[in-house]
């Protein structure tokens, strides 16, 4: 695929590489600060059931935001680059929304899952089909220079954001980008969230002879 990163490049056989300004975004891009705007399920409610006889101002739609300290890209990685390329010749991109998950340090994570100390072993052995963990960042794999501990994700904690935002949020500085998961750990990491997201639950186990 076209259009390779050259810093990523750099830091090929690495788990991380600093992000670089200016360019598109990557699949398993970890950005810092990211704000998801919601309009309230009540605003929705109080519009939808009013009525010019209720005598009554017509509410508004209101909106709130939800922080996210740490997300990490989950779109494909071709779309966010056909997107960025349409973006920068002057046309509208062809991302409507990018799909992200919450990223986690993984001793908070710990905390609040509450897990036994054998417990976390198999999240932080990547053995839990519904946790990724990730190992801490060194100060020249992150574009900020500070470094990250370790990492973990949870992937029910995953949401969508308008692509024009996220561009948007990252252009005026209140969205910033940290690092980039390098090959094979960004194929490692997609292919176990969206294994999880595919799980099929069956109402019995299927029987069996076996002694």
């Amino acid at each position: 695929m076209g259009g390779e990163n050259p810093q990523v490049d750099r830091f090929q056989g690495r788990i991380y590489a600093p992000s670089v300004a200016n360019s598109r975004l990557h699949q398993g891009e970890i950005l810092e600060n990211l704000l998801q705007s919601r309009i309230t399920a009540e605003s929705i409610r109080l519009v939808t059931a009013w009525t010019e006889e209720s005598g009554e101002p017509k509410p508004g739609l209101v909106v709130d935001f939800a922080q996210h300290p740490l997300v990490i890209v989950l779109s494909q990685d071709c779309d966010l680059e056909q997107d960025y390329n349409a973006r920068r010749g002057g046309g509208s991109g062809k991302l409507l929304d990018i799909l992200f998950c919450d990223v986690y340090h993984a001793d908070s994570l710990k905390s609040q899952l509450g897990k036994s100390l054998k417990e976390w072993k198999v999240i932080a052995e990547n053995q839990s089909p519904r946790y990724q963990f990730l190992g801490m960042i060194s100060t020249d794999e992150d574009a900020a220079g500070t470094g990250l501990p370790s990492l973990a994700l949870d992937f029910k904690r995953y949401f969508t954001l308008p692509a024009d935002e996220v561009y948007e949020r990252l252009s005026i500085a209140t969205t910033f980008r940290r690092c980039v998961l390098g090959t094979p750990y960004v194929e490692h990491f997609v292919q176990r969230f969206f294994s999880f997201l595919s799980r099929v639950a069956l109402p019995i186990d299927h029987p069996t002879d076996a002694g």
